[in-house]
């Protein structure tokens, strides 16, 4: 056969001998990628694939969030006229509150001249939160104790003082009176 340009057919046999089996560094390092390489490949894999998945989802609730609060100024902005408007208005009603909550400075000033005698003339009127001060003269004493009789049986006025007193030249006693009043009763 050796002429006829065949080659000798391939010896098909048993192989008795095991294939070698590594030992030290390599077969520690083939123990490790079958039983611990290859399952910590596949969950790093599951991992990525996991926070993938979480940032693309995290990615549409912000776009969603972003129109939103885009919608959300433009309806703030469209109602700022509005709002400063409205919060004038509050201030305004905050003051008014306030000045109800006050003395009636003209309700005081009409009770005191409704309880002066004809000849009482007040010079002048100080008002400070419940307190009224008065300076006033009259040309008769008696119509200086008629005043002070008025004003002490007068329910409005809590108290009453005199603070001062002279007769003057003319024969007319002046005096300075200071009042407190009470703010239910004037209205």
């Amino acid at each position: 056969m050796e002429g006829s340009g065949k080659l000798p057919p391939k010896r098909l046999g048993i192989e008795l001998l095991p294939p070698a089996t590594p030992a030290g560094w390599e077969k520690f390092f083939i123990f490790w990628a079958k039983r611990i390489g290859i399952p910590l490949l596949i969950a790093l894999e599951l991992l990525f694939l996991i926070l993938s998945s979480f940032r693309a989802s995290l990615e549409l609730n912000l776009r969603a969030l972003d129109v939103s609060v885009r919608e959300k100024e433009g309806a703030l902005a469209a109602e700022a006229e509005f709002e400063q408007q409205f919060r004038n208005v509050q201030a305004k009603l905050a003051i008014m509150s306030q000045v109800q909550d006050d003395l009636c400075s003209s309700c005081a000033i009409d009770k005191l001249y409704s309880l002066k005698t004809a000849t009482t003339t007040i010079n002048s009127i100080s008002i400070k939160e419940d307190e009224l001060t008065i300076s006033a003269q009259t040309s008769q004493a008696i119509d200086f104790a008629l005043f002070v009789d008025r004003i002490l049986k007068d329910e409005s006025i809590k108290e009453a003082a005199i603070t001062g007193g002279a007769l003057n030249a003319e024969g007319q006693f002046s005096f300075t009176m200071g009042l407190v009043l009470d703010r239910q009763m004037i209205k």
